[in-house]
């Protein structure tokens, strides 16, 4: 994986940004990476960068500190698709739009995995001409070519 892109929400606006293979800064000083325009972010506030093919975030000592699905987090840790990120009144949070399937499965949280049992289907994609499903409650993974499921309906048919 090449590059990611995090979305930046501030009260009635929206960014987009493009991680890559150098550390980006956010912060509310001119010369970070990417200035967040809040007034309670520090200067140069965190940095998220990509390393082994996963996101990583690291706080920069700021001062109100940098919060992931509500704690506070100093060190350097991992984000999964679902982590809500917040610096000041800033959320960020990571654009699964031109992830591939297998990229999700890698980035989702595995402590999270199974935790709404209600939620049976949870995803269903095609990729590569192959449906996917997998089941939480199960915790099962189906891969089944398209052909054969177009054959299975045809001789239902039949």
């Amino acid at each position: 994986m090449n590059s990611v892109n995090i979305i930046v929400r501030f009260k009635k606006s929206i960014m987009i940004h493009e991680i890559g293979s150098e550390k980006v800064i956010f912060g509310r000083a001119e010369h970070a990476s990417v200035t967040l325009p809040d007034p309670s972010c520090s200067g140069q506030h965190c940095q998220l960068y990509l390393k082994d093919g996963f996101l990583m975030i690291q706080d920069l000592e700021s001062k109100n500190g940098t919060f992931i699905n509500n704690h506070r987090k100093e060190l350097q840790q991992k984000l999964y698709i679902d982590d809500i990120i917040q610096i000041g009144d800033c959320y960020l949070s990571i654009d699964t739009s031109n992830l591939s399937l297998i990229q999700k499965q890698k980035w989702r949280n595995p402590e999270k995995i199974g935790q709404n049992s209600k939620d049976v289907s949870m995803l269903a994609e095609q990729e590569n001409g192959y449906e996917i499903t997998i089941s939480r409650k199960e915790g099962r993974r189906s891969v089944a070519s398209n052909q054969y499921h177009q054959k299975s309906r045809n001789k239902k048919g039949a």
